[in-house]
């Protein structure tokens, strides 16, 4: 397990996945990722593709996570 130093990224924390993560979960610059906080403390990334993906309206795409969903804010 690696540690990384948490960022802030304008109001937002970020997190820098190491080179070995990404290219292993085949993520790029640009790609999106579903966050979820589990009851132990952990935080799971998984990679969104592009069939998880609908369009927006307007022009270009919106990730599955800004979808209606079972995200609760309160849990950060």
């Amino acid at each position: 397990m690696s540690a990384v130093k948490i960022g802030k990224h304008g109001n937002s924390l970020s997190l820098r996945l190491p080179a070995f993560v990404a290219q292993s979960m085949k993520l790029k610059a640009g790609d999106y990722v579903r966050l979820r906080y589990l009851d132990d403390g952990s935080l799971r990334v998984v990679p969104v593709n592009e069939s998880q993906m609908i369009p927006a309206e307007g022009a270009g795409v919106a990730p599955a996570a800004e979808r209606e969903s079972d995200w609760d804010e309160g849990q950060w």
